[in-house]
């Protein structure tokens, strides 16, 4: 990316208007032609939230990972799908998205060239666009799913901005074409290799947990799952299932991949990304994979002060809790331990240098970087 483009937004890589009166056009007149469709639906938790558990869910000696570049939140690496809303939340989640010209326009870029394998201009990525809707925004800040989240972790987690609480990968079909390429064996194609497209590829995230719903997954689509790198360097596909389905990933430790579909369909996810809500636990957030030069709706003006803002507050309770342990323990007369002083201080710098050290401006950063070439033994 040109670095002049990036400190303007990136829209060298807008959305062309051409999408917008073919394809994104087609997906909002299949959602306003299902009978009974209200496009001002409102959120109901009780009605729009299917969550019946999770059938399995699995730890990293599970999948064989030992070696990790960082340390996990906890013990739980992954989940199989699970359903978590219902097909009239999805609809109006979609609508409320691809309806708005105006959101889409401001909040959505074309797939950078570095990131994908095979991106076309129906590749695009659509971020932080939280506060331009209201179905959206209630579903994702609602206390039930919250709390849906924490139970499926086992842990108490927070979204650190609202770019945590928004970001759609889209790939879209080419109506122009056959859903099928008769010269085409997709029988072979039906298992994740690292030969297929991707519209991300290989990769460890900058958050350290997601949440992927199916905003779409038809179920003639081949292609188009999620795989993740085993210890051993295989590669396990996690199925696409039913739209409202999710997944959660630690993927700031696990490798893993986000293919495109092989025939003609679209792939459309929702993703949502969490870390510790106590700012004394370990937080591993980088910005490598949401820096504007890489992920091009994560746009320099809107994601960079959120994304400060957020590390500076996690900065600020952690200064203050410390500094009112130390006044405690002067009145009580207790001894002061300078390693501990030492340890704590030498944490906030190396978290405020992370939250640096992504920054465009030091320079044109390789991407992919070399950790993503890695094997889990090399780490």
């Amino acid at each position: 990316m040109n670095y002049e483009d990036v400190l303007n937004e990136n829209h060298s890589l807008d959305i062309p208007q051409s999408v917008f009166d073919t394809e994104i056009q087609r997906v909002v007149d299949e959602l306003t032609s299902k009978p009974g469709f209200d496009s001002s639906l409102k959120f109901d938790p009780k009605r729009h939230l299917d969550y019946r558990g999770v059938a399995k869910k699995y730890g990293f000696a599970d999948l064989g990972i030992t070696n990790t570049h960082v340390k996990p939140i906890n013990e739980i690496a992954a989940t199989d799908p699970f359903s978590l809303f219902t097909i009239e939340a999805v609809d109006m989640m979609k609508y409320e998205i691809f309806s708005n010209e105006a959101l889409l326009k401001k909040h959505g870029r074309l797939v950078s060239p570095g990131h994908s394998t095979g991106a076309s201009n129906l590749d695009f990525n659509i971020s932080g666009f939280i506060d331009d809707t209201i179905f959206c925004k209630a579903a994702w800040n609602s206390p039930e799913l919250r709390g849906i989240i924490n139970e499926i972790m086992n842990d108490k987690l927070t979204i650190p901005h609202q770019f945590s609480l928004s970001h759609v990968n889209v790939s879209l079909a080419d109506s122009s074409k056959p859903q099928l390429d008769p010269d085409v064996d997709y029988k072979a194609l039906k298992s994740v290799n690292d030969k297929m497209a991707a519209g991300v590829n290989w990769h460890y995230d900058s958050p350290p947990l997601v949440c992927v719903v199916m905003l779409s997954a038809p179920e003639e689509m081949i292609g188009g799952e999620t795989g993740i790198r085993l210890g051993d360097e295989s590669i396990l596909r996690i199925p696409n299932t039913t739209v409202g389905c999710a997944t959660m990933l630690q993927g700031r430790v696990i490798k893993h991949i986000a293919t495109k579909p092989v025939n003609n369909f679209d792939r459309i996810t929702y993703v949502t990304s969490f870390i510790p809500e106590d700012p004394n636990r370990y937080d591993s957030t980088c910005a490598t994979t949401e820096r504007p030069a890489v992920a091009t709706s994560f746009t320099n003006d809107r994601f960079y002060p959120l994304y400060l803002g957020y590390r500076f507050d996690r900065v600020e309770k952690r200064l203050s809790q410390y500094r009112q342990m130390l006044l405690q323990n002067y009145e009580k007369g207790a001894k002061f331990d300078q390693g501990k002083a030492l340890e704590f201080m030498r944490d906030i710098e190396q978290y405020l240098r992370t939250g640096y050290q992504d920054f465009e401006v030091l320079g044109d950063k390789e991407f992919p970087p070399p950790l993503f070439k890695k094997t889990y033994s090399e780490l």
